[in-house]
């Protein structure tokens, strides 16, 4: 029997690094997408057992992907359909209910918890074990790891280690990317571009046990969804400000230089 298929949309390169490597422990066909126009694509060529989706993404969001979905019985097939959102209130679950969301996953998703959505929505399908875990590698002098990263790995990571250490090099190498992205979307005035990256940083912050940071992310991202949302900007939506408001380019210049900082420390930044 084939393997049931798994489409995850991410735009975050580093988020979306992490449900592979998570998903290659499972006896699924895994499917990753950096935005929701690529996922209707690769759904207009096989049909998926299960969808997971970001809410946040450029160009047309997760909502707009889910009514696409809706909108076309044939997209959809019998996928379960799970968002992944940093937060979800009572009109916002009912949304996506009404849109046939089966789960809501908070994020940053722990491994546990997305490996167990995810048997959850196959278990009707999958009749062979999950693949094995490797053994976790041991950790080297120069890899020594604080409370905060232990206990990280402990609660998002399903205790391994190799994996954790994994997603950090990652992170670390897409971390001048991110700052490339973030200074374009100030040099611009891209205060929707700006909010994206904030919001994957948080995420991705948080599940390095940055909780620092991700709080600077977090405030960075609510002042630019506040922005947006606000009467008093007097920009039509989708339009861009010709100087990006003081308060936005603060935040990102602290942010930015918490990347640096983390970067520079590498492994060891303890």
């Amino acid at each position: 029997m084939d393997r049931p298929r798994v489409v995850v949309v991410e735009d975050d390169e580093t988020l979306a690094e992490f449900f592979s490597m998570v998903l290659e422990l499972l006896p699924v066909s895994p499917c990753l997408c950096r935005s929701a126009e690529e996922a209707l694509d690769e759904l207009r060529k096989a049909p998926a057992d299960v969808l997971v989706t970001d809410l946040l993404l450029p160009g047309l969001d997760g909502r707009g992907l889910l009514k696409a979905i809706r909108q076309d019985a044939s997209l959809r097939g019998a996928a379960r359909l799970v968002v992944m959102s940093g937060s979800v209130d009572d009109a916002v679950r009912r949304e996506l209910t009404q849109l046939g969301v089966w789960r809501v996953l908070g994020k940053p998703v722990t491994v546990k918890a997305f490996r167990a959505c995810i048997d959850e929505a196959l278990a009707a399908r999958l009749t062979a074990p999950a693949a094995p875990v490797a053994p976790v590698a041991p950790v080297a002098p120069d890899e020594r790891l604080n409370p905060a990263e232990q206990a990280i790995i402990e609660s998002h990571f399903g205790g391994q280690t190799a994996l954790f250490l994994a997603y950090r090099q990652g992170s670390l190498q897409q971390f001048p990317r991110d700052i490339e992205q973030g200074n374009r979307a100030v040099d611009t005035g891209d205060v929707a571009g700006l909010r994206r990256v904030a919001h994957n940083l948080k995420s991705v912050l948080r599940t390095l046990a940055r909780d620092d940071l991700a709080q600077t992310a977090l405030n960075l991202e609510d002042a630019a969804a506040h922005w947006l949302e606000s009467p008093a900007s007097g920009m039509p939506p989708g339009a861009r400000p010709d100087a990006l408001p003081e308060a936005l380019r603060q935040g990102w210049a602290s942010l930015r230089d918490g990347l640096c900082a983390a970067d520079n420390d590498g492994p060891a930044h303890a």
